[in-house]
């Protein structure tokens, strides 16, 4: 690699660090506020929170590096001939197409890292987070308040008058539970919530306690005493494991859901979105002698505003069926390449240096 490739590469390298840094920092703090305002998730460890704060920075560093990506190379260029030292170059012999081969394949290595993300990072990221959430939202006797109603599932709430140190832990149970038109209230004086097992299933247990039907029908009411009643949650019950954005690129494209294949369009439009903002920028950063670059620099920001409400756009209607599924997101690609186009052909806009 020559010298002026490498002067080049870290003239953009070095704000598009530092800006994805920066980005993901405020990010994160950010996710924490979210987090902490969470109240199933104010006890949760702080490793546990930094996991989930992690995760959620992975997720959102396919859009924030393409992001810090594209405004670098606008500044680092448009300033880099803003100073001459461009025009210097061209003096020289050296033809911007030269000069823009690094930067071209910088563009397609920044494209490449965001499709890893993309396609492999995002739906490990996403499952990891639910896992993670649903761990630290799941019911345990550790995490139970005296005197507080708790959601055990969709139709059972359960409450505790008190939370002791020993098993079973809870002690003075009330649980009310609807099915249809059936209520079941059981009164128990003892019970315990086992921890999720290897297949995310749990167990609540009342010991020594009765429990009382009732048909809101015709208003039959029946009462049990028991020894032990024990409550079992199904192992998908809760389980997000096959929400859309976990799942491989191959069973997304082979769905004939509407969301599911706007997930698999989302995934392999980043990288090329990427790739071709990332040559905008380039045209974009060729700027007169002297000329500030601020102008440039509101056109590239216009330009990114449109197009990633048009990708948020598209996105929502492939998922509601409002559009067809082909080419769906993919009418980005097209939309972009002319902009290109268009922005190589001006020269009032002088983003092709005149010799």
């Amino acid at each position: 690699m020559k010298a002026l490739d490498r002067y080049l590469l870290r003239m953009v390298l070095a704000p598009t660090l530092g800006g994805t840094l920066l980005a993901m920092l405020v990010y994160s703090a950010f996710a924490i506020a979210a987090l902490m305002r969470d109240a199933s998730l104010a006890s949760a460890p702080l490793s546990t929170m930094a996991a989930l704060v992690g995760v959620r920075d992975l997720i959102a560093l396919e859009v924030i590096l393409p992001s810090a990506f594209y405004l670098s190379v606008i500044m680092a260029i448009g300033a880099w001939h803003r100073d001459r030292e461009a025009y210097a170059c061209y003096a020289t012999g050296i033809s911007p197409t030269r000069i823009e081969a690094p930067l071209i394949g910088l563009a397609l290595f920044v494209a490449i890292l965001v499709g890893v993300l993309s396609l492999e990072a995002r739906p490990w990221s996403y499952k990891l987070s639910y896992t993670l959430k649903e761990r630290l939202t799941q019911l345990t006797s550790e995490l139970l308040q005296p005197g507080t109603f708790y959601r055990w599932n969709d139709q059972l709430v359960i409450h505790a008058r008190r939370v002791n140190e020993s098993e079973p832990r809870l002690e003075g149970v009330f649980a009310a539970q609807r099915e249809d038109d059936r209520y079941h209230i059981i009164r128990s004086q003892r019970a315990r919530i086992s921890a999720p097992d290897d297949e995310n299933r749990q167990q609540l247990e009342f010991l020594d306690g009765d429990i009382y039907e009732m048909l809101l029908g015709d208003g039959t009411q029946r009462h049990t005493s028991f020894g032990r009643l024990v409550y079992q949650t199904d192992a998908g019950e809760s389980s997000r494991a096959n929400h859309r954005r976990t799942l491989p690129l191959g069973e997304l494209l082979a769905s004939g859901s509407t969301k599911d294949l706007a997930e698999a369009q989302w995934r392999t439009t980043m990288p090329i979105v990427t790739f071709l903002i990332g040559l905008i920028a380039i045209r974009l950063g060729h700027v007169r002698p002297l000329q500030s670059t601020y102008a440039r620099l509101g056109i590239g920001i216009g330009i990114y505003v449109l197009v990633f409400n048009l990708i948020n756009l598209l996105t929502s209607a492939v998922e509601r069926g409002q559009m067809p599924a082909w080419p769906g997101l993919y009418m980005i690609v097209p939309v972009l390449l002319v902009v290109y186009v268009i922005m190589s052909r001006m020269p009032e806009l002088n983003l092709r240096p005149r010799r």
